[in-house]
């Protein structure tokens, strides 16, 4: 298994949300208050209940997008887009909204459109804008032998919990 991409995120006790690299599941072990934690990603919904390869992770920003004082998470990935040297179906990023009226997350990226963030590598959640809200970023790349390919940074500010793509204006043109 490739290292992990790791992170604490506080619910109401330490929980951890794990990232793999390649083609290896997501993981989230929430804390049982006893010094152990179980495996829940699977019926949480973070995480297919197969191996997928073409279900991936590679960086985690954590922030409460939506200001419900529940920490919600994006997981960057790869997208499919025609023209880079990848096998087709990859899932694109990802934002699991952590639902305060249930015990799983939704999965909101498509719905939200962030989900296509090229090839992803890190993210972070941050206010960009000064308006108490978290906006979202995304940078991208690959590395090809051949002619370069455009991979920007993608950046998306927050408006009520509805993200809109804002690179250009804040000069993000990479």
């Amino acid at each position: 298994m490739e290292p992990p991409s790791l992170i604490s995120i506080m619910m109401a006790i330490p929980t951890l949300f794990i990232s793999t690299l390649d083609h290896h599941r997501f993981y989230l072990y929430i804390n049982q208050g006893s010094g152990q934690f179980a495996e829940e990603a699977i019926e949480r919904g973070t995480a297919l209940e197969v191996e997928d390869p073409l279900h991936r992770g590679y960086s985690i920003a954590v922030g409460d997008y939506d200001k419900d004082l529940y920490p919600d998470f994006y997981v960057t990935s790869i997208f499919d887009n025609p023209g880079l040297p990848q096998p087709p179906g990859y899932t694109g990023n990802r934002l699991y909204r952590n639902n305060p009226n249930s015990s799983v997350f939704d999965e909101l990226s498509s719905q939200l459109e962030i989900r296509n963030g090229g090839f992803g590598w890190g993210t972070a959640f941050f206010d960009a804008d000064n308006d108490a809200d978290l906006d979202l970023i995304a940078t991208n790349g690959i590395f090809t032998y051949g002619p370069e390919l455009p991979e920007p940074t993608r950046f998306w500010i927050n408006q009520n919990a509805a993200f809109q793509e804002a690179s250009e204006g804040f000069g993000i043109t990479d």
